[in-house]
Order: C-alpha cells, then sequence, then structure tokens
C-alpha cells in the first residue's frame, strides 16, 4: 500500500486505474514507507519539523478543500452531462441503446462512427461486440474500446422498466495520452533517484532477478548485486563491532510487514573508507509473487550532524512529494520573494519563480484583462498578511493562454514571525473547455429546435404537448399557444389514431421500429402526411418519461407515390399485350412481374417466378453469367444494353434470347431495378447454324483441293531448289576452292566468292526445307517436329520441350502429317514474332478417338476473341477445321497461353 497523500497524488496525475511497472511499484514502496514511518522519528526530529509540519498541515488542508471543490464540480458537470445525454442525437460522445440479448436498437451520430473495434485484444464489428459480450461487460462498471487510433470508455446504465441498456462513451484518447507521459515522469522519477546521495534497494527472498538497487549503493560499501549473492549478507562482513549487534537485531528479527529506522559504522570493502550510514528498512510480502521482499533507502550521515541530515532529509521529501504533484507550487519568504517553485510549475512557465526579481515582472505573464484582480489585488493582500484566492488567465512557455485557480496562504514561525506565502495553481482551461462545449451545445440546440424542416415536438407520457418548434406553424398553421397544452391526438386525422394505437407506437420509441407514417390535421381543415420519429426520454432526476419527436412532410412524397403506382400500370398494361417477353426485377435481381408471353416463352407462371432469382432460375453457363454481370454494371450507371444470352426453360430446353434492357429509375433519380424485352431467337439460330454448316462444307471441299495443290507445288519447287541449284553451287564452290591454289587468283577473291556460295547454299535449304520439310518423310513426324524446333532455338533463346511417341503417327496419311506439321510450324512463327516467351511446350497425344495437341508459352497473353487474325492464325483454324478439328485458345496473364487441338482419329488414318 502507498502512503494516502502519495497514493491521492497519483491518482491524480496518471487517473483512478493507474497502473505501475513491478520495480517502479516497489520503488514507490519504498519511498512510501519512509513516509510512513516519519512519524517513528518524530522524537529525533520534533525541533526540526515543528515549523514544516505545521505548514504541511496548513497546505494539505487547503489541498484537500480545493480537491473536494474541484470533485464537486466535476459532479455537477457530469450530471449536466448526462441530462444533455437524454438528447443522444445532439449529444457529442457515442451512445449506444442496447437489447438484453445485445442487439443494438439505437445509436447516435457519434457512434455510428464506430464500426470495426478492438477489446481485449480481440477485433469485432460493433454489433457482434454487444451480441457475443453483453453478459461479460454489464458485469463491470466500465470498459474499454479501440476504434483505429481513438481509444473510449464506456459506461452503462439499465433503463427502469425496459429491457435495454444505454452506454454511455467518452474518448479518452488523449487522457491515454498523458498515462504515457505520466509514464516518462516515473522514469525521470528513477533519474532522480540515481542523482540523489541515497541509495536505494529492493531485494527479494526467492526471485531475485527482481532485485533493484541504485548505483549510490556500491559507492558506500563497494560491492553491487553482481559481485554477490546476497547483498545483506556480504554487508555484515565490514559492519564496524559497534554496529554489528544493533543492525543483526534490527535486520534479523524484523518481521513480515514491519519497518525499522537505524545508524550503523561501515568499511567500504574497495577503498576501507569509513561510513556513517542511515537506514530506513520495511519487510513485507508482495501480493502478485507471494515473495517475502526487503526495500530500504540508505543514507550517508557522516559528514553532517544528525538534526542537520534530519532537516535536509525533512525539505528533500517535501520538495519530493510537491515536485510530484499535477498542481503549481510555490513558496516565498518574509520579503515576498519566491525561494521555490515546483517542477510542474517550471515546466509550465519554462522557468523558475525564484528567477523574478519582484511581482512586477510576473506582470507581463497575465493576460491584460485579469492583471488588476491577478496582480494588484493580490499584492495588497499579501501586505495585510490574508489568505488569497483568485481566478485568471495566465501565459505559459508556449504563450498560450490558460485559465487557472490561485490560492495562496500565509506561514509562520512558532514565534508568531511571517515567514511567507506558500501558494499553489489549478488549471481549470479544460474545465471552462467544458462550460464552452455546454454552452455551444446549447445554442446548436436552439438552432436545430428553430431552424429544423421537422416539426420537433416534446409531450409527457399522456401525450400532452410541452414544447412545439416554430415549424408547425409554417406546416400547420397552428401557433405554439394554439398546440401548447393541447393533446397530440387533436391534431391528426381519427383513422390514423386508431392506426397508431394498434400499432403501440408509444411503446416503440427510440426502437428501430420507431418511425410511422399518418396524416396531421392542418388548422384550414387539410390533411398532410408526416414521417415521425420518436425517441423516449427519461428524467433522471424523476423518473419522469416524456417523448420527443420529430414530424417530416412528406406530403408531395406520398403524392408523387401515388403518381408513380398510376403510370406503372399504364406501363403494365401496355407490356401485357406485347408478343414479345417482359420481365422486370430489383436490384438484387429478384423477379417483380412478368407478361403473359414471357410466361409462355418460359412455360413458368407468374406466381411461380415471382420473389425468384433471375440468374438462377434462367442462367446456368459460367459464360452468360459473365456477361449478364457486364450488363447489371451498365444497368447500374443508368444505361440500357441490348445482348444475346442462353436461357433455360421449365421443360430444360436452352433457348437464344435477344434481350433489350432498360433501368429503372425512381423519384429519387437511383436505379431500383430494370425491365427486359426478351425476343426468343433459337428458330433464327437454327436456320443460321445450317446455312453456316453448308457453307463450311463448300469451305472444305474448296480448301481440300487448295491444299493438294500447295504441298504438290511446294514439293517439285523443293525438289528443283534442292537438287538443282543447290548441286550446282556445291560444284560452284569446290571449284573455286581448287581456283584459289593457282596462281593469278588471289586468295582474298576465291575468300570472298566462297562466303557468298555458302550463304546461298543455306538460304536455299532454308527455303527448301519451309517449302516441304525432307524430314518428314526421311526421319518421320517426331524426329521433324525436333529439328524444327532446334531451327528455331539456335537464332532464338527459348527453352523448348516436347512429349510425343514415334508410334502415334504410323497409320496417319502423309497429307494429315503435313497439315499438323504447318500448324505447329504456325504457332512456333507466332511465338516467336509476338508473344516474347522463353518457354514453349508441346504435347502430342494419339487417343482411341483423336490426335490431342497441346502448345504451351509462357509468353504475353491477348484475348482471343478481340485479336484480329492474321494469316497465321486462320491457317491454324483453317487447317484445323478441314479435319473437322477444334481449337481451344486460353490466354491469361502471367500464366501463358495454351492452344488445344483435338483432330478426329478417322479423318487422318489411312483407310484401306
Amino acid at each position: 500500500m502507498f502512503h494516502p497523500h502519495l497514493h491521492k497524488q497519483l491518482k491524480k496525475h496518471l487517473g483512478e486505474g493507474y497502473v505501475l511497472d513491478g520495480r517502479y511499484k516497489k520503488l514507490i514502496e519504498a519511498i512510501s514507507n519512509s513516509y510512513a514511518n516519519y512519524e517513528s522519528e518524530k522524537e529525533l526530529s520534533d525541533h526540526a519539523f515543528a515549523i514544516h509540519e505545521r505548514e504541511y498541515q496548513v497546505i494539505n488542508k487547503k489541498l484537500q478543500e480545493l480537491t473536494q471543490v474541484l470533485e464537486n464540480r466535476v459532479k455537477e458537470r457530469t450530471k449536466e452531462l448526462e441530462e444533455v445525454a437524454q438528447f443522444p442525437l445532439e449529444n457529442p460522445n457515442p451512445i449506444f441503446r442496447v437489447s438484453l440479448n445485445g442487439q443494438i436498437l439505437f445509436r447516435n451520430p457519434a457512434a455510428k462512427k464506430i464500426s470495426n473495434i478492438e477489446f481485449k485484444e480481440n477485433k469485432f464489428s460493433i454489433g457482434n461486440f454487444f451480441q457475443k459480450n453483453i453478459n461479460i461487460i454489464i458485469r463491470s462498471n466500465s470498459f474499454d474500446l479501440v476504434c483505429g487510433k481513438k481509444h473510449y470508455i464506456f459506461y452503462f446504465k439499465k433503463i427502469k422498466n425496459k429491457e435495454y441498456f444505454n452506454f454511455y462513451g467518452t474518448d479518452v484518447t488523449e487522457k491515454n495520452k498523458l498515462k504515457s507521459q505520466a509514464q516518462d515522469s516515473f522514469d525521470r522519477l528513477n533519474d532522480f533517484l540515481e542523482s540523489t546521495e541515497d541509495a536505494y534497494y529492493i531485494l527479494y527472498k526467492k526471485q531475485s532477478k527482481n532485485n533493484y538497487v541504485t548505483t549510490k549503493w556500491k559507492t558506500f560499501f563497494g560491492f553491487g548485486l553482481k559481485d554477490c549473492k546476497d547483498i545483506l549478507e556480504e554487508r555484515k562482513k565490514y559492519l564496524f563491532p559497534e554496529s554489528a549487534t544493533v543492525y543483526n537485531k534490527t535486520v534479523d528479527h524484523l518481521k513480515i510487514g514491519g519497518n525499522a529506522f537505524f545508524l550503523y559504522c561501515i568499511k567500504n570493502k574497495k577503498t576501507g573508507q569509513k561510513y556513517w550510514l542511515r537506514e530506513s528498512i520495511t519487510k513485507r510480502i508482495d501480493p502478485e509473487t507471494k515473495d517475502v521482499v526487503i526495500s530500504g533507502r540508505v543514507t550517508d550521515v557522516t559528514k553532517q550532524q544528525l538534526i542537520d541530515l534530519e532537516l535536509q532529509e525533512s525539505e528533500q521529501r517535501f520538495k519530493v512529494l510537491v515536485d510530484a504533484m499535477p498542481v503549481m507550487v510555490w513558496i516565498s519568504n518574509e520579503n515576498n520573494k519566491v525561494t521555490y517553485s515546483n517542477r510542474a510549475f517550471k515546466n509550465f512557465l519554462g522557468f523558475s519563480l525564484e528567477n523574478l526579481k519582484d511581482y512586477k515582472e510576473y506582470i507581463k505573464f497575465v493576460h491584460p484583462e485579469d492583471r488588476i484582480k491577478a496582480v494588484i489585488d493580490w499584492k495588497k493582500n499579501i501586505d495585510q498578511k490574508k489568505s488569497i484566492v483568485a481566478e485568471y488567465r495566465i501565459k505559459n512557455s508556449n504563450g498560450k493562454y490558460y485559465n487557472v485557480l490561485e490560492q495562496a496562504v500565509p506561514r509562520f514561525f512558532s514565534d508568531g514571525k511571517f515567514a511567507g506565502y506558500m501558494g499553489v495553481y489549478f488549471d481549470l482551461t479544460k474545465e471552462k473547455s467544458f462550460q464552452q462545449i455546454l454552452s455551444l451545445e446549447k445554442e446548436k440546440l436552439e438552432l436545430l429546435t428553430q431552424n429544423s424542416p421537422d416539426i420537433i415536438i416534446l409531450m409527457d407520457e399522456h401525450k400532452k404537448i410541452e414544447y412545439i418548434s416554430p415549424t408547425a406553424e409554417r406546416l400547420l398553421g397552428y401557433t405554439e399557444k394554439e398546440m401548447l397544452g393541447k393533446k397530440f391526438d387533436k391534431f391528426i386525422c381519427a383513422e390514423c389514431i386508431n392506426y397508431l394505437e394498434k400499432s403501440f407506437w408509444l411503446k416503440k420509441a427510440g426502437s428501430i421500429n420507431s418511425h410511422f407514417e399518418y396524416r396531421m390535421i392542418k388548422k384550414n381543415g387539410e390533411m398532410i402526411w408526416v414521417e415521425s420519429a420518436i425517441s423516449l426520454v427519461k428524467n433522471q432526476g424523476n423518473g419522469e418519461q416524456k417523448y420527443l419527436m420529430h414530424n417530416r412532410d412528406i406530403h408531395s412524397i406520398k403524392a408523387a407515390e401515388d403518381l408513380l403506382k398510376e403510370r406503372e400500370q399504364k406501363y403494365r398494361g401496355l407490356f401485357e399485350n406485347m408478343d414479345l417477353g417482359v420481365m422486370e426485377v430489383d436490384l438484387q435481381d429478384k423477379i417483380q412481374w412478368v407478361n403473359k408471353s414471357f410466361e409462355k416463352m418460359t412455360g413458368y407462371s407468374f406466381s411461380y417466378l415471382k420473389g425468384k432469382n433471375a440468374f438462377k432460375t434462367f442462367i446456368s453457363s459460367t459464360v452468360a453469367k459473365a456477361q449478364m454481370d457486364n450488363v447489371n454494371e451498365k444497368r447500374r450507371e443508368k444505361k440500357d444494353s441490348i445482348y444475346e444470352v442462353k436461357m433455360r426453360v421449365k421443360d430444360g430446353e436452352m433457348k437464344d434470347v435477344v434481350i433489350s434492357g432498360s433501368p429503372i429509375i425512381d423519384l429519387n433519380g437511383k436505379v431500383k431495378g430494370s425491365v427486359g424485352i426478351h425476343w426468343d431467337v433459337t428458330n433464327i439460330k437454327k436456320m443460321e447454324s445450317i446455312i453456316e454448316e453448308e457453307k463450311l462444307s463448300r469451305q472444305k471441299d474448296v480448301m481440300k483441293a487448295t491444299l493438294n495443290a500447295e504441298e504438290q507445288q511446294r514439293l517439285i519447287i523443293g525438289n528443283e531448289l534442292h537438287d538443282g541449284v543447290g548441286h550446282t553451287l556445291t560444284y560452284t564452290s569446290l571449284f573455286l576452292q581448287m581456283a584459289a591454289n593457282e596462281k593469278n587468283i588471289t586468295p582474298e577473291i576465291i575468300r570472298k566468292a566462297k562466303e557468298k556460295v555458302d550463304e546461298a547454299l543455306k538460304e536455299i535449304k532454308r527455303i527448301s526445307t519451309n517449302l516441304v520439310p525432307p524430314a518428314l518423310i526421311d526421319l518421320g513426324f517426331k524426329e521433324a517436329i525436333v529439328e524444327l524446333f532446334n531451327q528455331y532455338a539456335k537464332v532464338n533463346k527459348i527453352t523448348f520441350k516436347i512429349s510425343c511417341r514415334d508410334t502415334d503417327f504410323l497409320n496417319v496419311n502423309l497429307n494429315a502429317q503435313r497439315n499438323i506439321y504447318r500448324i505447329i510450324q504456325e504457332l512456333l512463327n507466332n511465338t516467336v514474332k509476338h508473344s516474347k516467351a522463353d518457354t514453349v511446350n508441346l504435347n502430342i497425344k494419339k487417343t482411341r478417338h483423336s490426335m490431342e495437341l497441346v502448345f504451351f508459352n509462357n509468353g504475353n497473353a491477348f484475348n482471343p476473341l478481340k485479336v484480329k487474325r492474321g494469316l497465321g492464325l486462320n491457317s491454324i483454324h483453317n487447317r484445323t477445321y478441314f479435319y473437322n478439328g477444334k481449337i481451344v485458345i486460353e490466354s491469361n496473364k502471367n500464366k501463358g497461353t495454351f492452344f488445344n487441338i483435338s483432330i478426329p482419329i478417322k479423318n487422318i488414318v489411312n483407310h484401306g
């Protein structure tokens, strides 16, 4: 336990629920014990403390009085806040209304900003948090939530006779920052202890890892924690005999919970220097670790008389206590010269008051409007030795003015002689700011009620009107005087009163269902439609219930709705008699209406289709769903669309349908659904398919003849180039080699001629190979493909991999082999020219029914549906379709391109 005064100051500085690190906790407890044992030393230091004790009591009494005043002010502000919180929509702090099972019933605008939160290191959505933790949080007085960079603390209140709780939140982000600053203050306290002339220690009997000793210990004794296992036992070796008995009796017989003071003489282990030391020691049980803890403070009294030491120690204790206080404290002498100001004062002003010559230098820090009461009147009271209480504004080190409350009392020596003043400053800036916020909120409330387009009504539990906003006169024609004190039912039509009573409208006040539409009676007898939001307001003082209503004029909206219904009936009547199918869906693609033609086309009745999802009912293929996603995107952009899609009807048949769709726009200009006109083109598509097949058949016949002629011509040209021109150039090359040995022909000319001839040979060979692959006949299909890949590999940095069996092409006719060879040749050529690939894989596999080719490259992707076909792609498609084959192209970014070609075996093998 800490000393009460120190504990109180820590609470003020760090907050009610402050938590200290273990080591600092032990250190503060050791210091606290020094305060607690102060009275046990009274006999030794009465003559030193007589004056200061009296001063301390006077200050302490004043501090307690001021603390009580501040606490009362906080309670008053809190009560005001609770009253203001009865208007939750205007409260700047978050407020939730939550049912007993954790369902959020209401949240004000500030609470709506809280969505995803952290609670005890777990993440929740705000709705999920209350549902999962409602039974936990109502068992505690408060709980903390983190939302992004914001920190909140929430308190709750069970509303009497209601099945819900109100949770009131406060933003404590700045408070947590102050806690962090407080931790820095404690770090500085540790530095301060290290800078003092005393040694402090905390020693655990079992858990020695938690031991703490300041560096001054080693200065006194010549050893530290690292030099021995037990520093108290090690110290016994160096005690002088006259001190050993007192020391052993004090330390060895000290009981748990006990504390003691003693003096002893010791020789420094390292230097041999003699020290007289005074030590306070405490022995207790650590409630967390259950370990025995000995803590103490060692003071060097060698060079001073004991009484001087006690006086200095008393003064030091006072300054340490005052320096730790969050309030600003100063002390002056009998000449009204400030002799001491605490750390808080120095931090606030940026310098010490001791540096000021007199009160005139202090004037420049006081706000000009407050200088008379803060300085002139203050000086008069000091001259008369009176107590001083003054509230004014003072400028801090950053040049910003703060509201402070100063209280000072005169000090007197025991003989009655005036000793000076002691004063304290309390920072009232936040309190003033809070008052301004409250005033501003009241102004906002008045502006809201005076200028709101809604009729704001406050009535008691008997529906008697207690407040009516000025808007009522504009909308209803009644003055405020004509409506105050009257029952609200008088201004509602009789039919609507029955409807509201049956709906238990007042019992639903504040719930998610507390919005009602009804008609109010104007002064001239006319009716207007209003939408009413009702909140329950409860007086915390007497528990009285009232109802706050916001009535919005929706008469024009109702008229527009009626007009819209009339137009909708007309438009549906127009579509009902159309031969084409018409379907209307909402934004979730749920069917709202279909005409008779649509029922006939699909086989479904409207009663069956109403409310069903149009996608799931009629669309089955992945391609069609992707197409519909694009259509819906256009609908959201308020664009019309015409598209063709396959629809699955009731009997399972897939119909080709052309749809003309348009978005449906509501009165607010927002898309609320779409309507589509459906044209069944299935029969038309079938006719087109028959025509296309006949056209393709004719093209195949023409292509077959063309390809045969083309291959025959290439064979002739290839043989001529290879056997004719090729042999001639070879003989020429041999001749030039022989001629190089003749005297009249220079070697340089012959060498150049030979190079040209060799280049011609290579070119002829390349043309010959391209026109007719001789390896296809000489080596077989697989080796011909390998040779083709090797040619490309020589000039391109591409890795090729082929998977093919020699037996797969044994029974395949030569024309089919040539066409498949040309397909692979075109795929390689396109890959090199366009894809920028570095890997190519070819897999050829013969099955019972087909020859399967899978060609892959890891280069650039392309869209097969959008890319314009060149000669290469057309050649691949034509050669594949010639054998009634199929080709599928899949090209994806970062995945490469696949060509999957399947050719029926029966169309490429030799027959007979």
